[in-house]
This record gives C-alpha cells, sequence and structure tokens, in this order.
C-alpha cells in the first residue's frame, strides 16, 4: 500500500477545492474548459481521499510531518552491527597524513654460480 505524504490540513482543502471545480464543471462551464475541470476535481477528491499525491512522491516533499511518516528506529542490535561495519571500512582506508606505498613484489632468490677463474696468459 502507498504511503501517505498529504497532511490533514491539505486533504481538506483539496476536498474543498475538488467539490468547488466539479461545481463549476457542473453548472457554469462548457465545452472543452468543462472537462479539464472534471479532471482536475476527480484528481483533487482522489488525492483528498487517499491522503497520497503523485507529484509529492515524484519531487520528494510532502505535507505529512516527518516523524508520523517515518519508519520506526532499527532495533539496537541491528544498530550495532551497523556501526561496526562501518568502523571497518574506516579502518582499511588510509588516512590523508599517512604515506602509501605501494608493497615491493617479493624478491626471488638468485642462485649464483660460482665464476670460472680466468686463466693468465704471459
Amino acid at each position: 500500500m502507498l504511503g501517505k505524504n498529504e497532511s490533514i490540513a491539505d486533504r481538506i482543502i483539496r476536498l474543498v477545492v475538488g467539490l468547488i471545480l466539479l461545481a463549476l464543471a457542473i453548472w457554469l462551464v462548457t465545452g472543452w474548459l468543462q472537462i479539464v475541470l472534471y479532471i482536475l476535481a476527480i484528481i483533487a477528491l482522489i488525492t483528498a481521499a487517499t491522503g497520497w499525491c503523485l507529484v509529492y512522491k515524484l519531487c520528494g516533499c510532502g505535507t505529512m510531518k516527518k516523524d508520523a511518516a517515518a519508519p520506526a528506529a532499527p532495533a539496537p542490535e541491528h544498530a550495532e552491527h551497523q556501526h561496526e561495519e562501518e568502523s571497518v571500512t574506516e579502518s582499511e582506508e588510509p588516512l590523508m597524513d599517512e604515506k602509501v606505498t605501494p608493497e615491493a613484489p617479493a624478491e626471488t632468490p638468485v642462485e649464483e654460480t660460482p665464476a670460472e677463474p680466468e686463466e693468465k696468459k704471459e
């Protein structure tokens, strides 16, 4: 189910505006403007009834209070576990002041062969 993102005051305003637009469309306006008013009235009445607005959802805003719409705080065990993961990743990264040098490749031992003595020429 969709979460509500409209406050009670917002829903009441939408209900009143929707009823006014519907009344205008029924009794005063004709033609293409009547169709536009019907559509706007239906949208206002539906959002007032459901408490959810697509435009608010798309822009990431709403008139509902944050503490009422926010999910419950995570369990203490989960919060501690999350903190441990953050500390591990932070300790793996070098600090700005530390000098980072790549590790030298391990040297393979080279067997030295004894050199043959040179003969003296006279």
